[in-house]
């Protein structure tokens, strides 16, 4: 029984720590950068977004490299946790009907910017870089590694 409570207790604070450390990695690498790169401040609005956004993608792409240091010491991979997998037809039809949701509540904002509504489906250049960035490899491991919690 403690070996139980123990191990519960284990996944609380790993948890914990992921839940508040992963945002506040991502606050200072963020802060970081827009002291140390004055376009963070100054750039134009795409240099400034793309500068933003990079403390998250620094931070999560820090985080799948520690895992799959993690996962390689304890002898195992990705694969074994289920991340490669494809999935079920009834979980892809799930994300395909947020996607298109959170894209639809989305459009009413891309005329306000002087986006074309084409770049929501087909993005190009900086639209397509930022895309890339945003739902990245690593955060699609985050979630998946977030899921039971």
């Amino acid at each position: 029984m403690a070996s139980a409570s123990s191990g519960r207790l284990l996944c609380w604070v790993e948890s914990l720590i992921l839940g508040l450390g992963v945002p506040a990695a991502i606050w200072v690498i963020s802060k970081l950068i827009s002291i140390s790169v004055p376009a963070a401040v100054h750039g134009t609005p795409g240099q400034r977004f793309l500068l933003w956004i990079a403390g998250g993608v620094i931070v999560e792409w820090s985080f799948v490299i520690v895992l799959w240091f993690v996962l390689r010491t304890r002898g195992s991979s990705f694969k074994d946790l289920g991340v490669w997998r494809l999935g079920t037809w009834p979980a892809w039809v799930m994300a395909i009907l947020f996607a298109a949701l959170t894209i639809g509540s989305n459009l009413r904002f891309l005329p306000r910017m002087h986006v074309p509504i084409s770049y929501a489906f087909l993005p190009r250049g900086f639209h397509l870089v930022a895309a890339l960035l945003l739902e990245s490899p690593p955060d699609s491991v985050k979630k998946y590694c977030f899921a039971p919690f």
